[in-house]
């Protein structure tokens, strides 16, 4: 059994880019959770959170959350 990992701000930052990179059809990035295989839920949560951050500060309206990215 694993322990769920919180990630640092700077490990929140580098998987949100990635993440943002792979939204615009950069798809040579593995999945997430290959690289991260222990993210505690919460750091997951965060990093949508921060991806989030630009696009309300530009106006648009947060409707609610998915659960995960589909590839």
């Amino acid at each position: 059994m694993s322990r769920e990992v919180k990630l640092s701000h700077e490990e929140v930052e580098r998987v949100s880019l990635r993440a943002e990179g792979t939204k615009k059809g950069d798809n040579g990035n593995p999945k997430l959770s290959k690289d991260y295989p222990d993210m505690a839920i919460h750091s997951g949560y965060t990093v949508q959170t921060q991806q989030r951050r630009p696009k309300i500060e530009q106006g648009h309206a947060h409707i609610g959350c998915k659960e995960g990215e589909t590839s």
